[in-house]
């Protein structure tokens, strides 16, 4: 058995908390790919009343396989956001 079968494959999908940079400490959790660059971008801050700069603090864990992002997209555009 070669060493390259016996490791296993990492996933491709991680779920990251992203942070409020307005300091509300509001956050929420976000799927990205995990070779994709670190989250930084605008959201509405229900403490602050606006949009605010939020971005990654840490990676909560990795998601299986099987994992789409594809179902929560669909979600949103069904919603009209």
């Amino acid at each position: 058995m070669q060493l390259t079968q016996a490791l296993s494959k990492k996933s491709t999908n991680i779920l990251v908390r992203v942070v409020s940079m307005a300091g509300t400490g509001t956050t929420y959790n976000y799927v990205r790919k995990r070779t994709a660059p670190k989250v930084v971008h605008l959201r509405f801050d229900r403490k602050v009343g606006e949009k605010v700069l939020f971005a990654e603090q840490r990676k909560i864990r990795s998601l299986p396989e099987p994992f789409s992002v594809e179902p929560f997209v669909n979600i949103w555009k069904r919603r009209g956001k």
